[in-house]
């Protein structure tokens, strides 16, 4: 969930224009991360897999959202140990969780309308 006092007194600065160039590039590579992922997991290329969350997690950090960023983290980690125990299940939460993400910040952009 986004911490959506945190996310306004960061970016009350920025301007609605910034804000949702922001979110628009976060919705636009959302589903190309998690096919990225998928296909590492599936690949059994952990190290990948890692790297990819890794990526996810700063991602979504910016956002301040820490149940995805949660998430990714301990995708990161499993990557980083070369773990593959229950990564499906984690990686069904993540996605999940980062697809509310998605419907969250398409809410947020009616807050700045530019």
């Amino acid at each position: 969930m986004i911490d959506y006092n945190v996310f306004d007194m960061t970016y009350s600065d920025f301007g609605a224009e910034m804000i949702n160039e922001i979110i628009d590039i976060y919705i636009s590579e959302h589903e190309s991360r998690f096919i990225t992922l998928k296909e590492n997991i599936d690949s059994g290329d952990l190290d990948s897999m890692g790297k990819n969350a890794h990526s996810l997690k700063g991602a979504t950090s910016v956002l301040y959202d820490t149940d995805v960023a949660e998430l990714a983290r301990q995708m990161e980690f499993k990557g980083k140990k070369n773990d593959s125990s229950g990564i499906n299940d984690l990686y069904d939460n993540l996605h999940k969780e980062a697809n509310r993400l998605i419907e969250d910040l398409k809410q947020l952009k009616k807050k700045y309308p530019i």
